[in-house]
């Protein structure tokens, strides 16, 4: 899902790159490394997870996932990470950093992909069971409000286990994630 029909039209007005992110994101850093890498300006929205600025209507309406980062260049809104970066390229081609072989170009989209497709049952499980779920109070009400607006069920079980009282990340779900892990990497 690289390019999104937001439903918050306020977005469309946005001139310039705008990217919505967060401190504590390995997505957001790597969007953020590009864009630095490539010297663009661009306007920083950051979005506060703890205060949980990332489930409302107004962010959800930028993100349908409600996840970080977002990138709104003049009006298009692209989402994921990974399509992020390969948007910047494509729009930005100067400085490259696609000016690799086609075998180290396969090679560089295979981990990318990669990278994306396990990234909720892997990095992120252990990254919240390891340190973010301990700094987020959980609450059942902000879990049903998430339910509202979130529509994936990949993602929604996922955060059921993050955010509800009666289910919890488990030492079991970080030995499978480790074990993924060390299978892929």
């Amino acid at each position: 899902m690289p390019i999104v029909e937001p439903t918050n039209k306020s977005v469309l007005e946005y001139e310039g790159i705008h990217l919505y992110h967060t401190d504590r994101s390995n997505c957001s850093a790597r969007v953020r490394l590009l864009l630095e890498e490539k010297e663009l300006p661009w306007v920083s929205h950051h979005i506060n997870l703890n205060e949980k600025e990332n489930i409302n209507e107004e962010y959800f309406g930028i993100n349908p996932k409600g996840l970080v980062p977002s990138l709104v260049h003049d009006g298009t809104v692209v989402v994921e990470s990974n399509d992020i970066l390969a948007y910047l390229e494509d729009k930005y081609p100067e400085p490259g950093f696609r000016e690799v072989s086609d075998e180290d170009q396969q090679k560089i989209d295979y981990w990318l992909k990669t990278s994306g497709e396990f990234h909720l049952m892997g990095i992120k499980t252990l990254q919240y069971f390891k340190s973010v779920a301990k700094l987020l109070e959980k609450l059942d009400a902000e879990y049903n409000r998430y339910g509202e607006l979130k529509t994936d069920p990949a993602q929604l079980e996922f955060y059921a286990k993050k955010w509800c009282t009666w289910l919890k990340l488990t030492e079991e779900d970080t030995a499978g994630a480790t074990r993924l892990m060390n299978e892929i990497y």
